[in-house]
């Protein structure tokens, strides 16, 4: 009589022990892999998104100090200020 492989699917017949172990054993590493996958990306997403937090509060900060420079510079008044920057936004 020839021995049948473990490995072998055969769908008429139920799944081995063996071959339910393995494929549990499959499956678990596949997981696994995924999982580490996953959290590297979620690393790099956030060093990328505190990156880009950082530079937007760089700008934002040169931005005010661009402002006041002007300020200062031109002798805008603060009611003239809002006027220009602020009459844009008005719909």
């Amino acid at each position: 009589m020839k021995r049948k492989d473990p490995l072998d699917d055969d769908s008429d017949n139920e799944p081995s022990p063996f071959h339910c172990r393995n494929k549990y054993m499959q499956l678990q590493s596949e997981m696994s892999s995924i999982q580490c996958r996953t959290r590297d990306m979620m690393v790099c997403q956030g060093a990328e998104v505190s990156g880009a937090a950082v530079s937007l509060n760089n700008v934002s900060s040169r931005l005010r100090a661009l402002i006041a420079k002007l300020v200062q510079d031109y002798t805008i008044t603060d009611a003239d200020l809002e006027v220009r920057l602020f009459g844009f936004w008005v719909y």
